[in-house]
C-alpha cells in the first residue's frame, strides 16, 4: 500500500457499517475501533488480514471486508538518458517501465538493461527490461513505491546479430522487378549483458527468418566458430561478438556483362533468361546466349540455354561477346604497331 490509497471498509451484521479510509502521508491507516495500522509496503491481502485481526474482538462473527477504491499517486524522479527527465506522478500498480514511458522513453544510446532503481532507504539495484520483455522475469520490472528514484544510464557494451533474421518486422517478399535485388540481410546492434545467450540475441533481432539454415556463425575477435542453431540456448555471448545466422540458398546470383549484377530471389518457374532479365539484361558488351551456369556446391560451370532450369544457389554468368573481346585486344596492338612504325620511320 502507498500514501493516498483510498479504501472502503465494510463490517456486516444487523446493520452494515461502511467507512472510507485513506492511507496517510506517513503510510498509516486509521481504522475505527482499532489502533492505527502501518500500511507501508503491505499488499492489500496482508492489510486485510491485519484489519480483520484488529476488529475481530469488536465485531465477533461479522464478515469484515476491505477494498481498494483508488490507488494514491506519488512522485518518482526519472533521470538520465530519457526524453523528459524529471519528477513524474505514478501509482503503486505502475512498474519501472511505466515511469520510463512517462518520461518520454529512452533516447538514442540509452541503456534499458542497466537501469538503476533506488529505494527510499538508499539501497540500489539494477533492472533489465530486456529480460522482463523477452524472458518474462517480473523482478526485472518491479512495481514502484513512494521514495523510489530511477536513473537511465548510457549503454556500454553491444553484440551484433546479422544474417537470416527478421530484423525490422513488416517487410514482405514481393515478385521482383528488373534490377530489384533481394534485400540486404539485417544487421542489428543489441545492448549486451553478462549471461546473454545466442538464443536471446536472435530472438531480440526478430527471430530466424524463412531464409535461416540450421547453423550460426560466431565471430569473436579473430576467431570464427560455427554452431548448430540448437546450441543457441547454451552459447553465452561476450561483448563485441558478432552472431551470423546462416542463410539457406534461396536466391540466384547473376554475374558478368549485365546491367545489375547481384543476387535475386529464386522463383521455381523462372528460367535462366528470366534471371538475366531481372539483372537488367545483357549489357552492350554481353552475350545474348551461351551463358555459364554453376550450381551450388560445384566448382565448375557449364553452358546453358535461355530456357534452362536454375536451382537455388546457382550462379549465372553472362560473358562478354567474342567480337568485343577481340577488338579490346586488337585495338591496343594496332596502336602499338603504328607507334613502332613511326619510330622506325623517324630513325631512317
Amino acid at each position: 500500500m502507498a500514501p493516498g490509497d483510498l479504501l472502503e471498509l465494510s463490517v456486516g451484521g444487523e446493520a452494515d457499517r461502511i467507512w472510507r479510509l485513506a492511507v496517510s502521508a506517513e503510510g498509516m491507516l486509521l481504522v475505527p475501533g482499532s489502533a492505527s495500522i502501518d500500511a507501508k509496503g503491505k499488499s492489500l491481502a496482508e492489510l486485510i488480514e491485519v484489519v480483520r485481526t484488529g476488529l475481530s474482538l469488536r465485531f465477533p462473527g461479522s464478515p469484515i471486508e476491505l477494498h481498494l477504491l483508488q490507488p494514491g499517486a506519488f512522485r518518482v524522479p526519472v533521470t538520465g538518458h530519457v526524453a523528459l527527465p524529471g519528477v513524474h506522478p505514478l501509482h503503486g500498480y505502475d512498474r519501472v517501465s511505466s515511469a520510463i514511458a512517462l518520461a518520454g522513453g529512452p533516447i538514442e544510446g540509452a541503456s534499458i538493461r542497466r537501469i538503476v532503481l533506488t529505494s527510499r532507504d538508499g539501497n540500489s539495484r539494477t533492472v533489465d527490461l530486456v529480460r522482463f520483455a523477452f524472458l518474462g522475469e517480473l523482478d526485472q520490472n518491479p512495481f514502484l513505491a513512494p521514495g523510489m528514484s530511477i536513473q537511465v544510464p548510457i549503454a556500454r557494451d553491444f553484440v551484433v546479430v546479422t544474417g537470416a533474421v527478421h530484423g525490422l518486422r513488416g517487410d514482405t517478399r514481393i515478385i521482383p522487378a528488373p534490377g530489384s535485388r533481394i534485400p540486404e540481410m539485417p544487421t542489428v546492434q543489441l545492448e549486451w549483458r553478462d549471461g546473454d545467450t545466442a538464443r536471446l540475441a536472435i530472438t531480440r533481432a526478430g527471430g530466424p527468418s524463412e531464409d535461416a539454415a540450421g547453423a550460426i556463425l560466431l565471430l569473436r575477435g579473430s576467431q570464427r566458430r560455427s554452431f548448430d542453431i540448437s546450441a543457441a540456448d547454451t552459447l553465452i555471448l561476450d561483448p563485441g561478438d558478432v552472431l551470423e545466422v546462416s542463410v539457406r540458398e534461396r536466391w540466384v546470383y547473376v554475374s558478368g556483362a549485365v546491367h545489375y549484377p547481384g543476387p535475386y530471389p529464386h522463383l521455381p518457374s523462372y528460367k535462366a533468361a528470366d534471371y538475366v532479365r531481372l539483372a537488367g539484361g545483357p549489357s552492350e558488351i554481353g552475350r545474348s546466349g551461351g551463358w555459364g551456369l554453376r550450381v551450388a556446391g560445384s566448382e565448375e560451370s557449364h553452358d546453358v540455354g535461355n530456357e534452362a532450369d536454375v536451382p537455388p544457389g546457382s550462379t549465372i554468368h553472362v560473358p562478354e561477346r567474342w567480337a568485343y573481346r577481340a577488338s579490346s585486344v586488337l585495338t591496343p596492338l594496332t596502336g602499338i604497331t603504328a607507334l613502332v612504325l613511326s619510330i622506325v620511320a623517324l630513325t631512317q
